[in-house]
């Protein structure tokens, strides 16, 4: 499970961790944006309903595998937003959280100047708000107990990673 704020560097390590492990790759986004080109995208509101749609089939996706990499923002355990998957649909099964840390700065300049399917909305969010949000989430970083840290504001060892965890 990976975990970090948005533009942390999490679907890009998650594709790697993917790719050396051989296993699946589901990333929350894949999901959304599906349903936007199915459907379009318009407001907050009719995002919020698809971004809830799209974590009730992630997580079914999830389940269905013994194995994979999941990418999402995730809510907090202690958090009643509405913003991210509920991480507490995964804690029955065994997990490993890697979480991607890198400054609030960073993290919010990256959201900002990245180029990602518009249905998103991230051009409406102020970066007043964003970096309000943004350091409120990462005081909760990481989710669990005994997560692998991972400084994703530099290059990632991804294949020292994976032997860390044999």
């Amino acid at each position: 499970i990976l975990t970090g704020l948005p533009a942390s560097g999490k679907s890009w390590l998650g594709a790697q961790l993917a790719r050396a492990l051989g296993w699946p790759l589901l990333d929350k986004d894949a999901f959304l944006e599906a349903l936007y080109d199915q459907e379009g995208f318009s407001d907050m509101a009719g995002r919020q309903d698809q971004s809830r749609r799209a974590d009730r089939a992630f997580l079914t996706a999830a389940a269905s595998t013994t194995k994979a990499v999941l990418v999402s923002f995730w809510r907090p355990l202690d958090s009643t937003g509405a913003s991210g998957t509920p991480l507490a649909d995964l804690l029955d099964a065994p997990h490993q959280e890697i979480c991607c840390l890198c400054p609030v700065e960073t993290a919010r300049h990256r959201f900002q100047t990245r180029s990602r399917h518009p249905g998103h909305l991230d051009a409406s969010r102020s970066t007043a708000d964003m970096s309000r949000q943004f350091t409120d989430y990462a005081a909760r970083l990481p989710l669990l107990p005994g997560a692998i840290r991972v400084d994703t504001s530099k290059p990632v060892d991804v294949a020292a990673l994976v032997a860390s965890q044999d």
